[in-house]
């Protein structure tokens, strides 16, 4: 059986950015989620980089599973992954500073990220490398999709805007002093700015969660 398009039902299949995502239905990577969501912006950019170690890191699974000792291979999975992070890491030093330095120390851990070690060894592992680079991209695209949703969420109701200083996406724009927030005023929407709180993201992301089981449990 193919792993990566495992039968849930009659014409129902996984698909790893939607019925398989590994945030709302595997709860993993939460910490890059809820931590730099408070901008759009922000999340967007961190789920591109993650989207794109996601997808390397998945297609070199079934090479992993092939020459490497079973006893060894999820420590050569987490090399791989790190190698890959440092790689997504110079490569914003140093077209994308502003933007790296706002979302801070979240790029280089993204080499921590339980959803792409997840992938690696339950699924992409399993597959020929061609495939296991589609569901690599499969997957990034459903961190990418949760994350950009729910730092456009936040944004807007903690400041009333979306996509705040969205010219840091592009190379070589922007300084330094214009990575963060600065010149947003949450008191545009007092009543929701418990958003900005961890407390208030859990709630945000409990939201999105019971939204998409209701999605899905629709006839």
């Amino acid at each position: 059986m193919d792993i990566a398009m495992e039968t849930l039902g009659p014409g129902r299949r996984i698909a790893p950015w939607w019925q398989d995502n590994p945030v709302l239905i595997h709860l993993a990577g939460l910490s890059p989620v809820l931590a730099v969501s408070s901008l759009a912006v922000s999340a967007l950019a961190l789920g591109l980089a993650t989207l794109l170690v996601c997808a390397l890191a998945c297609a070199a699974a079934p090479l992993l599973r092939h020459h490497i000792a079973e006893d060894w291979r999820v420590t050569a999975s987490m090399v791989t992954i790190g190698f890959l992070a440092t790689l997504v890491m110079i490569l914003m030093q140093t077209g994308f500073y502003p933007l790296y330095l706002q979302l801070g120390i979240y790029v280089p851990l993204i080499c921590c990220n339980a959803a792409i070690l997840l992938r690696m060894e339950t699924r992409s592992g399993l597959l020929s490398p061609p495939r296991a680079l589609l569901d690599g991209i499969g997957t990034g695209v459903g961190f990418l999709v949760v994350i950009l949703a729910f730092g456009m969420i936040r944004e807007w109701l903690s400041f009333g805007t979306v996509f705040y200083n969205a010219s840091l996406l592009l190379p070589l724009s922007g300084s330094a002093a214009d990575a963060g927030a600065a010149g947003l005023n949450s008191a545009m929407f007092p009543q929701f700015r418990f958003t900005l709180l961890q407390p208030g993201a859990f709630i945000l992301l409990g939201l999105l969660v019971a939204a998409r089981n209701a999605l899905e449990q629709r006839p």
